[in-house]
């Protein structure tokens, strides 16, 4: 039937349902799929694109001081009411990165300097998020841990070790013991090593989807200036803001990815969308 469905689409459906994405997945006419829309998170909805905002909520910095999963879970549950009473069943949420100095920009965005503690509670918050039909994507994946430089090439160093004990932590713990029905994935704006994170296959295809046995979609982080073809075959699904259509047609018709590349990426977000249905 998955056969049946994709045979109905042209190459221009499956490039904007890829492309065109950022607070939204693009209606497709010739299957009947509607556009839905996606929010920014991290403490509630917080549309800054469209302007719809809901109830602030303390930071996940402040949730992760409690330890108290029972609570963060409830905080999920409230946060995603607000989602789905603005029908806006995506939320770029939550932030999951690890404080590397008292002095990140982004600290008020993720939990802690631990990562079992930060996926912990990230883990109960996207049950509690799931219980309203709402669709996580957990964020920044990964070591997106500094604010300065982060969309300007910046080059990120780390042993395995280190990056599977610290900072793939939360996002594994989230991965293996989600208890909802529809997750999704934000990959990140930082390169590790030299490799950025959006188009790295070690990252996106052998760890997060073969060992972690992850099946839903990842989307960009915002306004990425990578190739989008690249992207595609690295497992990264959705390009959020504008990935420039006409460059992945060009890359279609030069023979450097295929529709059926396409229609991979087609495939994990409409089960994504339906799962949280």
């Amino acid at each position: 039937m998955w056969e049946d469905l994709l045979d109905q689409l042209s190459v221009d459906d499956m490039i904007n349902m890829v492309n065109l994405g950022g607070f939204q997945t693009v209606g497709v006419d010739s299957i009947g799929k509607v556009g839905t829309q996606d929010s920014d998170g991290t403490s509630g909805l917080n549309d800054w694109y469209i302007g719809v905002y809901g109830t602030a909520y303390p930071t996940e910095l402040l949730i992760a001081q409690t330890w108290n999963k029972e609570l963060a879970e409830k905080v999920g549950e409230a946060e995603g009411a607000e989602y789905a009473d603005c029908r806006i069943f995506g939320t770029y949420s939550p932030a999951m990165n690890i404080h590397r100095s008292a002095f990140t920009g982004r600290n008020f965005e993720y939990y802690s300097e631990d990562g079992v503690l930060g996926g912990m509670i990230a883990l109960n918050t996207i049950n509690g998020l799931s219980t309203k039909g709402v669709y996580p994507y957990i964020k920044h994946f990964v070591m997106n841990d500094q604010e300065t430089n982060r969309c300007t090439m910046l080059l990120t160093y780390s042993d395995e070790q280190a990056i599977r004990e610290i900072y793939l932590k939360p996002f594994e713990i989230c991965v293996k013991n989600f208890e909802g029905q529809s997750l999704a994935v934000m990959s990140s704006f930082n390169f590790v090593g030299d490799r950025w994170t959006g188009a790295n296959p070690n990252l996106l295809n052998n760890v997060l989807r073969d060992e972690w046995g992850f099946n839903g979609l990842v989307t960009t982080d915002w306004w990425t200036k990578g190739e989008h073809y690249k992207e595609t075959l690295a497992g990264n699904d959705i390009k959020m803001g504008t990935g420039y259509p006409e460059r992945l047609m060009e890359a279609l018709e030069k023979g450097l990815i295929t529709r059926k590349d396409l229609e991979v990426c087609v495939e994990r977000v409409l089960k994504v969308l339906m799962r949280a249905e």
